[in-house]
Formats: C-alpha cells, structure tokens, sequence
C-alpha cells in the first residue's frame, strides 16, 4: 500500500499539540493509489480504506533539547540520553533502552531500491510512503524486525519507523528511527521536522 502525505514543516521545542500535522492542504486529505484517504487533526487519526479506524493519540512529546553536529541538528525531549558517534550517528536511550537512532547512510540512486537496502536485516517493510512539506525529499518506512537480531537479545518482534530524508546531491539519507513501543508516529514526524542541515 503506498501514501503520499503532506506536513507543514515547523520546528519547535514546544509540545507537539502546538503543531498541526497537516494532510494535503485545508481538506486534510491525501491520495493514495487505492484511493483511501486519511484525515488527521490534533488528538485524533482517522483511516478510511474501504471500512474506517479512528484512534486517540497520545501527543504529549516535548522537544526540549536541542542536538548539534557538524552536519545537522535535531530536536530531543531532555529525559532521552543521546549519545553522539564521531561518525555522525546518534543513539536515542531511555531509561537505558534504546528506542531508536539517527544514521547518516551512503544512498546509491543506481539501486533498484535504495532505501530497503538500508533497513535491518532480518526486518519486514510493512508499509511505506513518500512524505511531502518537508525540506528534501522523504519517505518513512514501517517495520516489523525479529528481535534476534538487536543488541539487547530480546526474543520476538518489535515494530520501528524508519523516516530517510535523501539528499541526492550529497548521496546521503538521513536514516531517522524509532520503536513503537515508546514513541507513536505523529510524535517520531514531531522529531523529523525538527531536523536542520547545518548551512
């Protein structure tokens, strides 16, 4: 299934209720290629493809740390622990677990897909669309991985949102990412649109 959705890009280190994750334009509406829409509004997410599932969304993330590389900055809530590799990763930890990351990646446009080829081994791309509004091209990724296959040994699967802003003049995708478990999605697009280039 494939989505094409619109944001209003503001970054802010106020509570996420203070920014409209906005869907297409006033409508708030978007296509798709099965003709399903969603509908979004502050504290409430409404997907409608053939049947329709409304949920209430917690959006109480504060961005209240600001994170600074040599290449970019992004937007944190302060409880998190961060920790910075030279090579301009980030580690996100709460409570000592990590919940997700920030990888510069190399993107080699000559791949059939690009993007997948960047994911975890032993994962499955859910589902995938191309996000708009925001300031290079972009596309978030949800996946399901076995935990076999992270650090902490855990047995069975988790879920994960993958968000790669491309920037193709510099073969490089910023890979953005979190676990479900701690984080929804209205609240990971909060911390992407956080995220600035260093001029």
């Amino acid at each position: 299934m494939s989505f094409t959705v619109f944001l209003f890009v503001a970054c802010s280190k106020t509570n996420i209720n203070d920014n409209k994750l906005s869907i297409s334009d006033e409508s708030k509406t978007i296509n798709s290629t099965n003709s399903s829409s969603i509908e979004s509004s502050i504290g409430n997410t409404k997907v409608n493809n053939g049947g329709s599932l409304s949920q209430d969304i917690p959006q109480n993330i504060i961005l209240d740390n600001e994170i600074k590389t040599k290449e970019y900055s992004i937007c944190v809530p302060k409880e998190w622990t961060v920790e910075k590799l030279p090579s301009g990763t980030l580690h996100f930890k709460k409570e000592d677990e990590e919940i997700g990351g920030l990888y510069p990646q190399p993107y080699y446009s000559d791949l059939k897909d690009p993007l997948a080829h960047l994911l975890p081994n032993h994962s499955e791309i859910v589902e995938r669309k191309k996000l708009e509004g925001l300031f290079t091209e972009a596309e978030e990724i949800k996946i399901n991985q076995d935990n076999d296959t992270i650090a902490s040994g855990v047995s069975g699967t988790s879920d994960w949102i993958h968000v790669f802003l491309i920037k193709k003049d510099k073969k490089i995708a910023y890979e953005i990412f979190f676990n479900t478990k701690f984080l929804n999605e209205n609240e990971v697009l909060k911390i992407v649109k956080s995220f600035k280039l260093v001029s």
